[in-house]
């Protein structure tokens, strides 16, 4: 039972993964056009560091505002509420990843 909870823990990281690094190379001028703060969506940034930014804000701070209720796609209000969940599993992993090794895994 515990091998089946670690092993559906590492699909969900690396599903986590695999959608982070989409929506940063492509999927993010899907999100643009329903969550950018700007009047043309069309002028936010290239760049990988603010494509990652912007994922990170409309994920969560667009789920926890309720600002995914003016999207009228479904599917896309779905993809964010997900990409939100993935995030947290990601960065709650990573997070215990290093306080375990920092605190349990060093030398006495």
């Amino acid at each position: 039972m515990q091998v089946d909870m670690v092993l559906l823990w590492a699909y969900a990281f690396l599903a986590a993964f695999v959608n982070g690094l989409y929506i940063c190379c492509y999927g993010i001028s899907f999100m643009d056009r329903y969550l950018s703060d700007k009047k043309r969506f069309e002028h936010e940034p290239i760049s990988p560091f603010e494509r990652f930014a912007r994922m990170h804000r409309y994920s969560f701070i667009s789920v926890y505002r309720k600002d995914v209720a003016k999207i009228q796609s479904m599917p896309v209000r779905i993809w964010v509420y997900m990409t939100s969940l993935g995030l947290m599993v990601y960065w709650g992993t990573v997070i215990f990843i290093v306080v375990y090794k920092s605190f349990f895994c060093g030398k006495p």
